[in-house]
């Protein structure tokens, strides 16, 4: 798999591109996680990036992706909604190698993805940016919002995020179409 789609897959090019759905608030509420043992492990293609899943606690993840230019770390937790497997990521700030003050100025965002499978392979598809801008534009506007340079950060709390959640899910143009999909990677 190319860089650029391990990157995009993990919500590394939240920071580059500004193409990844950001949430303020988790896209889940507690009683909606759920955990798949099958996620744990190692992912991707042997010599090119490698994504872990670890088990944190019971109901949250520890992604890392690690590559020849560093690691990014972020905290995951599935949940189903409607019987749609999903999955929130936001990034691990416990796990930047900066300075605390700089931390302050950093916001902890939420991005989502729809879970296709879980094994043999881990396949996900991103809540599609075009698709979700242009539903934002929609007067009312499904959801509140702030631009930054261009790029919408959702700030509707988590349960109007779910009710507006529960029609995306049944609408083919919400995630992407092309699934991301990682290999598992035997160690």
């Amino acid at each position: 798999m190319k860089k650029a789609t391990i990157l995009l897959l993990l919500g590394l090019a939240l920071a580059m591109s500004g193409c990844i759905p950001s949430a303020v608030h988790q896209f889940y509420t507690e009683d909606d996680l759920v955990f798949d043992p099958n996620i744990l492990g190692a992912w991707g293609e042997d010599g090119v990036e490698t994504t872990f899943f670890e088990q944190a606690d019971s109901l949250t993840y520890l992604i890392s992706l690690e590559d020849e230019s560093g690691r990014a770390s972020f905290e995951g937790h599935l949940f189903k909604l409607n019987g749609v497997l999903l999955l929130d990521l936001t990034p691990d700030f416990d796990e930047l190698q900066m300075n605390e003050t700089y931390k302050q100025f950093l916001l902890p965002v939420h991005s989502l993805y729809r879970v296709e499978q879980t094994e043999p392979d881990f396949a996900i598809n991103m809540l599609d940016y075009q698709w979700l801008t242009q539903e934002l534009k929609k007067q009312p506007a499904p959801l509140e919002f702030f631009e930054v340079e261009g790029r919408a950060f959702i700030t509707s709390p988590t349960e109007q995020m779910q009710a507006f959640l529960l029609t995306a899910l049944d609408n083919p143009d919400a995630f992407t179409h092309d699934p991301m999909v990682l290999h598992r990677i035997k160690r």
